[in-house]
């Protein structure tokens, strides 16, 4: 999937600049550190949401500075968009928890749809999306535990 979304950049990009089709690596780059960045922001904001603006800034520093993020990027590997769309998933699945909304569940679907399109290895992520939606019909919005209609 990634490839393709790739090719579509270097696509729109192509009338504006002098790409090459050997020249996808800068559209990956770009793309995979603007992922990356994205990833930061979303640990921070998820890091915020559960313990603290200031371990949500120490998170976002500490996954800023880690060499893995920062050569997935130079390599624009699926790992980086990955990450992002995996604490994309936790942010959503915390609202879930908190409004239970529609539009959050259908953007935690979107979420874990475009990460399995990825990679397969996101199959893990299943286990919490499972606490979720069965805590979301065993618990009462104030705390109570109710029985699901039959």
């Amino acid at each position: 999937m990634l490839l393709y979304v790739i090719v579509l950049f270097r696509f729109i990009l192509a009338p504006f600049t002098d790409l090459g089709a050997l020249d996808m690596s800068y559209v990956g780059r770009t793309l995979s550190a603007l992922a990356d960045v994205s990833a930061v922001l979303m640990v921070f904001i998820v890091g915020r949401r559960m313990y603290g603006a200031r371990v949500g800034v120490l998170a976002a520093a500490l996954v800023a500075l880690a060499v893995i993020h920062i050569q997935s990027s130079h390599f624009y590997r699926p790992e980086t968009f990955l990450s992002l769309l995996v604490l994309a998933s936790y942010y959503f699945m915390l609202k879930i928890m908190d409004h239970r909304r529609l539009r959050d569940s259908a953007l935690l679907g979107l979420m874990v749809g475009l990460a399995f399109a990825i990679k397969i290895s996101i199959l893990p992520l299943l286990l919490p999306l499972f606490f979720i939606y069965s805590f979301w019909i065993f618990v009462e919005p104030g705390g109570g535990f109710k029985l699901p209609p039959l």
